[in-house]
């Protein structure tokens, strides 16, 4: 039996657990950032068709969007995505807000809605 994850998925929780008062404000900031950046990820290196070494994938696929569908908007958009998502999980230090945590699911949206619009 063959089963596929829907990345979108990531996006409703994300959605969901960025207003979810039973947990901290920012741990639910920071992984909801984290789950729009995986929807939209992985939404976009699904629709690719092509299947990419596990090293140096996100990079990889920024630049497919980037140079061979000459979509700089999608890469774009990705790659800021990406570098909030690295902010969210690794800079313990830097302080992430509920405007950041909404920028990011909009960036999410906005990216999964280009791509299928291709």
């Amino acid at each position: 039996m063959f089963f596929r994850f829907d990345p979108q998925i990531f996006l409703e929780i994300a959605k969901i657990l960025k207003d979810n008062v039973n947990f901290d404000d920012v741990g639910r900031y920071r992984t909801s950032i984290g789950r729009a950046y995986y929807a939209a990820f992985l939404f976009s290196r699904e629709k690719t068709g092509k299947i990419f070494d596990s090293e140096g994938q996100h990079k990889a696929v920024r630049e497919y969007y980037k140079f061979i569908k000459r979509r700089d908007d999608i890469a774009d958009f990705l790659n800021q995505l990406f570098e909030l998502r690295v902010d969210a999980d690794y800079k313990l230090n830097k302080k992430i807000t509920k405007t950041e945590c909404e920028h990011c699911i909009a960036l999410s949206d906005i990216i999964i809605t280009l791509i299928d619009n291709l």
